[in-house]
């Protein structure tokens, strides 16, 4: 922790203030004046740090000291509170209350939460646009040229550092690699399964995992900072006052502690400073198992703060070569894929369903003619027009319709019909009924066809027809949505493909089989395309897809993460 830190910490400086008290001493040593007034700006800027330091010790330095109040923009408050409270403002990544990192972040926030889509593709810039620009509006989700200069504003306004490259290691060696780190974290004492979601160029990072602590999983995120730059990622701190805060001592380093229960849920956070570096842990579980004090403490234990120190990253090495072999006679291509009545008949539905959706706006949050959401339930089918529209295309294409859905949302059972677009759950509560791996395995009727992946999230339509959402147990980027499609049967959340020429490639997988594979090029505003990996069986189609997604090392990973073979 640097004295510029300490002052922000407990406001009592402006932006500038040692920076004054030093030009001030040097004047006056250069000017030959008497001493007095240089001693007594020294005193007061060491006075200064004292108090700081003593704030530090007395915990001065925990949760409420880095929350800065922002507008909460959604809404409806988080679970365990009420429309009548009032929320707290934003925890930032890098920085304590009111420093320039954390009054960026607010300002940036309030930037996203402003913009609107525009439909005219005309006004519209991708990142792709952006030119030399390009990776830092991808990175800081600038969608057009306003939102940009109203970033480059903030960075100038507070004299920070923007990110300029993110990556996602595929695997936790890479990980290691990527960041020059040695094992920093005591992964057999707990239990522990984590994944590395991303790293900046900066050093930078972000994983996130869960720790089974006496029979008790508590998930939870850790991330290291560097302050000096507007860093990505932050929480909306609702009732900062309620929270227990204490200090913690781990190998030398004090953490400060803090810890909420609400009637919903149970968050804590543990927060340590070295050097540049900002690290903040967050976990959370629901009521019934709240997170305690000693778990709290257990899982900052397991950090070593010292290793975490070190910065030798180099992203080099996560490049990842494409690998092409020649395609088999009759494997199917992805403009043939597009011909089959299966893909013909699922993409009229969704754009029908999607026509339905942009004409009643209660129900529309994406940009119109977008095409992103996905109809799951109930059936028939509401309003009536869509079910006549699901019937009309069953005897078009002669296909088997869906009458009934079941699913498992975030590794629970749910009621289908809650289930909205991008398979997320409409309630907030009163869906925590746990499934398990074997749930999953008599839905689709097949042994684990899965490498090292955790189920979330599953919908199973009882003409054959599934798609589910994979996360790798070790790697972000190796995530994605798995239609299984049997022939003859029509799959209601198909997603479309915008271009069945697309250059692909044909790659061997793991398990032996043979795939296609197409990254997701060329965007048509408004409407995503979509990476996928393409297997046709005897009997079935079996899709991976991912949107955004232009690397072909991620889509292998994906491919290889599937054994195909159980899949026939």
């Amino acid at each position: 922790m640097t004295s510029r830190d300490l002052l922000y910490a407990i406001g009592a400086a402006r932006d500038n203030y040692l920076l004054d008290t030093e030009k001030e001493l040097i004047y006056k040593k250069k000017q030959g004046r008497p001493r007095k007034l240089g001693k007594t700006l020294l005193i007061a800027a060491v006075l200064i740090s004292l108090l700081a330091a003593t704030a530090f010790a007395t915990g001065w330095f925990g949760l409420r000291q880095r929350v800065t109040e922002a507008e909460w923009t959604n809404e409806q408050p988080p679970m365990g509170f009420e429309e009548t409270d009032e929320p707290s403002g934003i925890l930032a990544m890098n920085g304590y209350k009111d420093s320039p990192e954390a009054l960026a972040a607010a300002e940036w926030m309030e930037v996203q939460a402003g913009y609107v889509p525009d439909d005219n593709a005309d006004t519209h810039d991708w990142p792709d646009n952006f030119g030399e620009n390009a990776a830092v509006a991808g990175i800081y989700g600038a969608f057009n040229q306003t939102m940009l200069d109203e970033l480059f504003a903030i960075r100038d306004k507070y004299d920070l550092k923007l990110h300029t490259e993110l990556k996602g290691p595929r695997t936790k060696d890479l990980f290691y690699k990527a960041t020059g780190l040695t094992s920093f974290l005591d992964e057999e004492k707990e239990n522990i399964n984590w994944s590395a979601k991303y790293i900046f160029e900066d050093g930078s990072f972000r994983l996130e995992g869960s720790a089974d602590l006496d029979g008790k999983t508590v998930p939870f995120g850790f991330s290291r900072n560097r302050s000096g730059t507007l860093a990505l990622g932050y929480f909306f701190i609702w009732g900062a006052d309620d929270y227990e805060e204490w200090q913690y001592n781990v190998g030398g380093t004090t953490l400060n502690l803090a810890l909420q229960q609400t009637e919903e849920t149970s968050k804590g956070f543990a927060f340590a400073e070295q050097g540049d570096w900002f690290f903040t842990l967050d976990c959370g579980t629901y009521r019934e198992d709240p997170v305690a004090r000693e778990d709290l403490e257990t899982l900052a234990s397991l950090f070593d703060y010292d290793e975490l120190c070190r910065d030798e990253t180099d992203l080099s090495v996560l490049e990842v070569v494409k690998k092409e072999t020649k395609p088999k006679a009759g494997l199917l291509s992805i403009a043939g894929w597009m011909q089959t009545p299966e893909y013909l008949a699922g993409s009229a539905f969704q754009h029908a369903y999607n026509d339905y959706v942009d004409a009643n706006p209660p129900y529309s949050y994406y940009c119109t003619g977008q095409y992103m959401r996905a109809y799951y339930a109930p059936f028939p089918c509401e309003p009536a027009s869509l079910q006549d529209s699901l019937s009309h295309l069953g005897e078009q294409y002669d296909l088997l319709l869906p009458t009934d859905a079941k699913a498992i949302i975030a590794e629970n059972w749910v009621d289908a019909s809650n289930v909205e677009s991008m398979m997320s759950y409409r309630a907030a509560k009163g869906y925590r009924n746990p499934a398990s791996l074997e749930d999953i395995q008599i839905l689709t009727r097949t042994d684990n066809f899965l490498y090292g992946k955790n189920l979330r999230s599953i919908v199973l339509w009882d003409n054959g027809v599934w798609q589910g959402y994979f996360q790798d147990v070790e790697s972000v980027e190796c995530y994605f949505d798995m239609f299984y499609i049997p022939k003859g049967s029509l799959c209601p959340a198909i997603r479309e493909q915008l271009h069945p020429d697309a250059a692909s490639w044909a790659y061997d997988t793991s398990c032996g089989e043979q795939v296609v594979i197409t990254l997701d090029g060329e965007m048509e505003y408004p409407r995503f395309n979509n990476a996928i990996v393409l297997c046709e069986t005897d009997t079935a189609y079996v899709i991976l897809q991912q949107t955004g997604c232009n690397d072909p090392g991620v889509m292998q990973v994906c491919a290889d993460s599937v054994d195909f073979t159980k899949l026939k």
